[in-house]
C-alpha cells in the first residue's frame, strides 16, 4: 500500500499505477514492522485463471498452444517451460503461494517489495526462494485485533459492501446478461448470486459500510483491483488508488478513479471508473484500511477483500475506448442484439438463417473469457486490453485447428459428430466445448463466424456477421485466381484441373469495430476478422483484423495481418488458363468481375430477424431484412477507382504480377437463370449464344458442350451427371440462338449436395478464331421452409405448446428425421419423428419453457436422409 509513483521503460509515468503523493504517510507504512490483517467473506465463484488451471490439468496429455502459436503436448501453453507454484488456493479461503499475495496480508515477492517497504531478493529476478513463506491463517469475519493501548482507534474495518447491481449493470447495459440475476444451477439446483458486470472506462458505484464513521482525519483509505495469480502493477493486472473526497472531482480517463459522492453515518457511496485501457475479465476487489490514530512503532493496516469478482469488459458507449461506436442504434445491435440471421445460398439466390447469438446467457461470458485467457498462458496479460489482439486471438479460439472450439469439416460426413446445418445457436456449442472440454463436431463457415459473433459482442467488442457471395479463395498471395483447363484426349473436351485457388459460392465471416492507432489515420471502423481455418497466418489458422477501407483502395504494401487474403476475396480478377503442353499455357479468358457480389449482413434494426427466409432479386431492398455493403468493400465494378484498386493490390502481392483485362469476346454466352425452384421440381438448362464479333462477319461454333455437375459451397464441384452437345453452330452477326433442355428430379436428387447447388459449364470452340470460350453459372434449388405456429407471448417457467409443419416436396418419403428446437433462455428440444411420406404434409405439436423472460427468436431445424437444413422460426415475447 501506498506505493511510490512508479515509473515503465519508457520512461512515462504509468496510468495503471499513478497515486497522490503522501510523503508523510508513506514513511509510515514502510516501516518494517507495518503488520497487515486481511479478512472478508469467502469466495462464492472459481476465478477465471483458477478454472484455466483446472481445465489444463484435465487436459493432460492432450495438445495445448503457445502464444506463439506453435503447439505443446503438454497439454497446456506455456511462456516458458512449466510453472511451478509453491501451494495453491486452499478451499478453507486461505492462499499459500510463493510469489503471490497472502490473504493473511504479509506480501512475501522474490525480488519485489514487501508491505514493510523492505526488498527480498533471492537470486536473479523472478527466481523463488528455497523456503516457503509463513502460514499465516485468513480471517473470514470482521478481524480481532489484541492491543491494549489505544484499540478503538485500530478499529475501522468494513463490514460489507453493495455492489448495487440493478443500477450499475443497468447504466452499463450488461444487465441482459444471465450471471446479473441470482438463479439456480442446472444439475445441482445450488442457488447462485448475482455478479456485477461493467465497462472500462465508466464509473459504477458502490456502498460501503464499516464499522464507525469514516473521517478522512482519521483514517486511510485504499482501494486495490487485482486479476489472475500473479498480480503485478508494471503488468497492468495489479492497481492501488485513493479515494478522492471531491463530488465534482474528475480523473483521466486511462487512469483508475475513485470519489465520494455521498457519506451517511458509517456509509459511504463511492463511484470508481477503471481505466479506459484496462484490462478485460475478472478483477479481484479489495478496500485498505487504517486509522491515523495508532503507535507510530506498530502500524496496522486491514485488508478487506470482496467474496464477489468484478467483471470489467470493453467498453463500446465510452469515447475513449478503442472500440467506440458513437451510433446508439448500431450498438443496440452490434453489441446488444443476441438474435440475427447469417446469409447463405448464392448471389442470385439469398438464403437467411436465423442464429441466437445468446452472447447474455448463462457461463456464455464466462467460456468467452476463459478462451481468452487460455490463449495468453492462464493468466491475464495486457494484450487483453488491446482490441486489436483480442479480435485476433478469438479468430485462432474458435477454431479447433489449434485447439479451439469448433473443428471444420466440409466432407459431407459428419456421423461422429452433429451437421453443420443443424447448429442454430452459438450457446449450444459453447456449453458443449466447455462440458466436455474438447472441440465440438462440426462446424462450416457460417458456425465459425455465429460463434464469433457471439464472442465478441459478449466481451463489448461491436461485431457483425459478414456474407460475401462469389468468394475466392486466394491460395498463393497472388490476388487472382487460377482456373486452368486441360483437352480430354478421349473425349475433346476441357476439363477444369484442381488447383489451390477456388470461388466459393458463399463465404461468411465477421467484422468488429475499432480504432486502428498502429496504422494511423483513416482505417478506424470496421475490421475484417475470419475464425475459419482456410490459411495460416503467422503459423496458425486466424484472420485479421484488416481495415475494411484498405481493402476497398487495395493498399496491401505496409498492412499487416491478412490483407491480400481479403482483398482477394472480395475483388480478385479470375484468370482461364488452358494447358497445351507440360511447359506452355494459354490465356482463355479473363473475368473482372466475377467475385465479389452482394456483399451482405443484417439490417441493424436492434431487433431479432422477422424477414422472409429466401430473398429473391425481385424483393431486394423491399423490407428484406437484409443490408448490402459491397460498396463499402470495393469500387462500382469496372470503374477506373476498381481498377486501380485491383493494381495497386497487384503490386503488393507475393506474387508480382501484371493486371489483365478482359478481352473483347466475339461470341457471348449467357446461361439464363432459373431461381426459386422447389426441391423436387423439374429444372430447366437454358444457354444463349450470340455473335458479337468486331469484323462483324459469321461464327461458326463446331461444338458447344453443355454440363451439369454438383457443386459444394466452397466451389469445388463433383462428376458431371448431365450432358448435351450441339455441333456446327453457324451464326450471323449479333445473331442469337437459344438451347434448352430439362431436368427431371430423378435426374439430379441422387448427384446434389448438402446446399442443393448445380454448376452448369457451358464451351464453345469457334472455328474461325480457334478461340475457345467457357462460361459458368451455378444454380441453387430451394428448400421446403417449415412453418411454425406460435403464441404471440408466453409466461416464464410456464410450459407452452408450438406447432410446427412441413410439406414434403418430394415423390419419396423423408427418412430418418431430426426435428431440432432452440432459443434463448429455453430448454432446447431434440426429436427423432417417423418417416415423411411422399409429398405429404406434416404436422408436430413441441411443448416448450422458457427460463428468461424478453422477446425470443425460436429456431425449427428438421434434417432427414434426403434433405438437409430444413429451418423455420417464430418470435414470441415471454413475460414475467
Amino acid at each position: 500500500m501506498y506505493k511510490r509513483r512508479m515509473k515503465d521503460k519508457r520512461g512515462k509515468r504509468s496510468p495503471q499505477r499513478r497515486r497522490r503523493k503522501n510523503h508523510e504517510r508513506d514513511a509510515k507504512y514502510s516501516s518494517s514492522n507495518c503488520r497487515v490483517v486481511c479478512y472478508g467473506p469467502p469466495k462464492d465463484k472459481v476465478c477465471g485463471w483458477e478454472r484455466n488451471k483446472r481445465r489444463c490439468r484435465r487436459r493432460s496429455g492432450s495438445r495445448g498452444r503457445h502464444r506463439s502459436g506453435s503447439r505443446h503436448r503438454s497439454g497446456s501453453r506455456h511462456r516458458s517451460g512449466s510453472r511451478k507454484r509453491h501451494g495453491s488456493r486452499h478451499r478453507s479461503g486461505s492462499r499459500k503461494r510463493h510469489g503471490s499475495r497472502h490473504r493473511s496480508g504479509s506480501r512475501h515477492r522474490s525480488g519485489s517489495r514487501h508491505r514493510s517497504g523492505s526488498r527480498h531478493r533471492s537470486g536473479s529476478r523472478g527466481r523463488r526462494s528455497k523456503s516457503p513463506p509463513e502460514k499465516i491463517p485468513i480471517i473470514d469475519q470482521k478481524p480481532v485485533v489484541q492491543d491494549e493501548e489505544e484499540e478503538v482507534n485500530k478499529r475501522f474495518h468494513v463490514l460489507g459492501i453493495d455492489f448495487n447491481i440493478p443500477l450499475n449493470t443497468k447504466n452499463h447495459h450488461t444487465d441482459k446478461f444471465e450471471c446479473t440475476e441470482e438463479r439456480v444451477r442446472e444439475g445441482d439446483s445450488k442457488k447462485l448470486p448475482a455478479e456485477l458486470v461493467v465497462r472500462r472506462g465508466q464509473s459504477f458505484t458502490l456502498t460501503i459500510t464499516f464499522d464507525r464513521e469514516y473521517d478522512k482525519k482519521e483514517n486511510d483509505l485504499e482501494f486495490c483491483f487485482t486479476t489472475g495469480s500473479r498480480p503485478k502493477p508494471p503488468k497492468g493486472t495489479a492497481v492501488e488508488f485513493d479515494m478522492d473526497e471531491n463530488a465534482n472531482g474528475t480523473g483521466h480517463h486511462s487512469e483508475w478513479y475513485a470519489k465520494m459522492v455521498e457519506k451517511k453515518g458509517n456509509t459511504i457511496k463511492v463511484e470508481i471508473t477503471p481505466a479506459c485501457n484496462c484490462i478485460i475479465g475478472e478483477w479481484e476487489f479489495s478496500i485498505l484500511t487504517s486509522s491515523k490514530i495508532q503507535a507510530e512503532d506498530d502500524p496496522l493496516l486491514f485488508k478487506y477483500t470482496s467474496g464477489s469478482d468484478i467483471t470489467i469488459l470493453l467498453n463500446p458507449w465510452c469515447e475513449h475506448d478503442e472500440c467506440y461506436l458513437a451510433t446508439t442504434s448500431l450498438l443496440n445491435e452490434y453489441v446488444l442484439n443476441d438474435t440475427g440471421a447469417v446469409f447463405q445460398g448464392n448471389y442470385k439466390q439469398i438464403n437467411a438463417k436465423v442464429w441466437n447469438f445468446a452472447q447474455f446467457e448463462n457461463k456464455v461470458l464466462e467460456i468467452s473469457l476463459d478462451l481468452l485467457l487460455e490463449h495468453f498462458g492462464g493468466q491475464p496479460t495486457i494484450d487483453m486490453s488491446d482490441p486489436i489482439k483480442l479480435s485476433r486471438a478469438i479468430t485462432e479460439v474458435v477454431n479447433a485447428n489449434d485447439g479451439g472450439v469448433l473443428v471444420g469439416n466440409w466432407s459431407g460426413k459428419y456421423e461422429d459428430g452433429m451437421s453443420p446445418t443443424m447448429w442454430s445457436s452459438s450457446e449450444s456449442i459453447l456449453n458443449k466445448y466447455d462440458e466436455t472440454k474438447e472441440s465440438v463436431k462440426y462446424g462450416q463457415c457460417w458456425v465459425f463466424s455465429a460463434i464469433t459473433t457471439t464472442v465478441c459482442r459478449a466481451l463489448g467488442l461491436p461485431c457483425r456477421s459478414v456474407t460475401n457471395f462469389s468468394s475466392a479463395h486466394d491460395s498463393d498471395g497472388s490476388v487472382a485466381i487460377d482456373e486452368e483447363y486441360e483437352k480430354d484426349k478421349k473425349t475433346g473436351k476441357l476439363k477444369r484441373l484442381k488447383t489451390g485457388d477456388s470461388v466459393w459460392n458463399f463465404h461468411v465471416w465477421n467484422e468488429c469495430w475499432m480504432t486502428r492507432n498502429d496504422l494511423g489515420n483513416g482505417y478506424d471502423g470496421w475490421q475484417v476478422i475470419d475464425a475459419t481455418p482456410q490459411e495460416v497466418s503467422g503459423g496458425v489458422y486466424r484472420c485479421g483484423p484488416a481495415p475494411v477501407t484498405a481493402i476497398k483502395r487495395g493498399e496491401l504494401g505496409r498492412m499487416q495481418y491478412d490483407l491480400p487474403f481479403v482483398f482477394a476475396e472480395v475483388n480478385a480478377d479470375v484468370i482461364k488458363w488452358v494447358k497445351l503442353s507440360s511447359s506452355k499455357w494459354e490465356k482463355l479468358d479473363v473475368d473482372t468481375s466475377r467475385v465479389g457480389k452482394n456483399i451482405s449482413t443484417k439490417e441493424p434494426d436492434g431487433k431479432p430477424y422477422d424477414k422472409n427466409q429466401s430473398l429473391f432479386p425481385w424483393n431486394w431492398g423491399k423490407d428484406d431484412g437484409r443490408l448490402d455493403i459491397t460498396h463499402e468493400y470495393k469500387y462500382k465494378e469496372g470503374t477506373l477507382e476498381e481498377r486501380l484498386a485491383v493494381q495497386n493490390a497487384g503490386k503488393a502481392s507475393k506474387k508480382v504480377r501484371q493486371v489483365d483485362e478482359a478481352e473483347h469476346m466475339d461470341v457471348v454466352m449467357d446461361i439464363v437463370g432459373n431461381d426459386g425452384i422447389l426441391l423436387g421440381s423439374n429444372f430447366d438448362v437454358e444457354v444463349k449464344v450470340k455473335n458479337q464479333s468486331k469484323d462483324h462477319k459469321v461464327r461458326t461454333i463446331t461444338v458447344l458442350d453443355i454440363g451439369v455437375e454438383p457443386k459444394l459451397y466452397t466451389g469445388e464441384t463433383g462428376d458431371e451427371f448431365a450432358e448435351k452437345r450441339y455441333n456446327d453452330i453457324r451464326l450471323k452477326y449479333e445473331e442469337e440462338e437459344t438451347f434448352k433442355f430439362t431436368l427431371k428430379p430423378d435426374d439430379y436428387l441422387d448427384h446434389l449436395e448438402e446446399q442443393y447447388m448445380m454448376n452448369i459449364t457451358a464451351t464453345a470452340q469457334v472455328k474461325e478464331t480457334g478461340k475457345v470460350h467457357i462460361k459458368e453459372e451455378d444454380y441453387r434449388l430451394r428448400r421446403p421452409d417449415i412453418e411454425v405456429e406460435a403464441p404471440k407471448s408466453g409466461k416464464r417457467y410456464k410450459p407452452f405448446e408450438i406447432n410446427v409443419s412441413l410439406k414434403n416436396p418430394l415423390s419419396k418419403p423423408m427418412t430418418k428425421c431430426v426435428v431440432h428446437v432452440e432459443a434463448n433462455g429455453i430448454v432446447n428440444v431434440e426429436e427423432k419423428i417417423s418417416d415423411i411420406p411422399a409429398n405429404s404434409t406434416w404436422k408436430h405439436s413441441i411443448t416448450i419453457k422458457a427460463k428468461r423472460y424478453g422477446r425470443i427468436t425460436m429456431n425449427v431445424t428438421l434434417d432427414c436422409v434426403e434433405i438437409k437444413d430444413i429451418t423455420g422460426y417464430a418470435n414470441i415475447e415471454i413475460e414475467p
